[in-house]
Order: C-alpha cells, then sequence, then structure tokens
C-alpha cells in the first residue's frame, strides 16, 4: 500500500499547487490571440490570417483611398468577399480531391510558363519580381497556380460529364 503524506507536508503541497496555479494563470491572463477561425469547411478551417492574406492587395488598396466608416464598410465587404471565395474554393478542392483530381508539377510548371507568356515577364527573375510586388511568396503562387490547375481540370470533368453529343447532331456537321 502507498505511504500516506504526512501531515507536515500538506501546507508544501499546498504552497506548491498555489504557486503554480498563479503562475499559470498569469502566464495564461498575457496570451494573445494571434488568429481565429472564421468558417470551418467540412473538416477544413479558414482562419482570419487566411482571408486577410487573400486579400491583402485589396485591403491595402482600401487603407489607402478611404477613411472613417466607410474604410470600415468596405474592409468589411471586402473581408466577407474574400471568405466567401476562399469557401467556395475550399470546397471545390474537397470535390476534386474525392474525385482524385490532382495537379501535376509540369500541369502547373506548364501554368505558370502560360502566365508568365500572357503578362510579358520572360524570365524567372522578372516573375519573382512581379511576386514580390503582389507580396507573394514563389510557394504561395506556385500553390495557387496548383488550385487553379485543379479546379479547372474538375469543371471540365463536370461540364463534359454534362454534355451528350447525339449520333444525327454529329452526321450533321
Amino acid at each position: 500500500a502507498p505511504t500516506p503524506i504526512p501531515y507536515t507536508l500538506y501546507p508544501a503541497l499546498l504552497l506548491g499547487v498555489a504557486i503554480l496555479w498563479v503562475s499559470l494563470t498569469a502566464f495564461v491572463s498575457e496570451a494573445v490571440i494571434l488568429d481565429h477561425v472564421v468558417a470551418v469547411v467540412n473538416d477544413d478551417v479558414i482562419t482570419l490570417t487566411e482571408v486577410q492574406e487573400e486579400g491583402l492587395q485589396a485591403i491595402r488598396r482600401i487603407v489607402r483611398e478611404t477613411l472613417g466608416i466607410e474604410r470600415e464598410q468596405q474592409l468589411r465587404s471586402t473581408e466577407r468577399q474574400i471568405l466567401d471565395e476562399l469557401i467556395l474554393r475550399r470546397l471545390q478542392l474537397q470535390e476534386a480531391k474525392k474525385e482524385k483530381i490532382e495537379a501535376t508539377p509540369a500541369e502547373v510548371q506548364s501554368a505558370i510558363e502560360e502566365l508568365k507568356k500572357r503578362n510579358g515577364l520572360t524570365s524567372d527573375e522578372d516573375l519573382r519580381a512581379a511576386l514580390s510586388r503582389e507580396l507573394l511568396s514563389e510557394e504561395q503562387f506556385r500553390r495557387g497556380i496548383a488550385e487553379q490547375v485543379i479546379m479547372t481540370k474538375l469543371v471540365t470533368r463536370r461540364v463534359r460529364s454534362k454534355v451528350v453529343v447525339l449520333d444525327d447532331e454529329v452526321a450533321a456537321l
């Protein structure tokens, strides 16, 4: 059987527990909430930071061009719009995952090359400079391109499954 704690140790034990409790509650009271969940899409969480990062350019423009109540209204409206877009994208990506639709590295690179061509960027250095101006990391950019490729493949699959061409229509061509 375990040896009972002598009564003379109880005050020391209680003092130790009290000191631990006070130090923990002091630590918790100084804690700062860095981020919080703004939406849950099935089991996927969207945080306020994600919304703000996604809308960084729009938010910066609003802050630069507006003041007071108008600024607050535009920021709220823009953040809501961005959140709606993020929710829709998450739903689409979840659906693509269910259907095992992925973007290969070659598809992502091809999409990047096409984007560079459309925007007159002749080198990877030009692309990095453009990303820097937009405050985007190369990783964020590639992830966004991969998501676009996946969503395009999902939409293409869905549209193709709905298109029915009859033999008479083919013969008429």
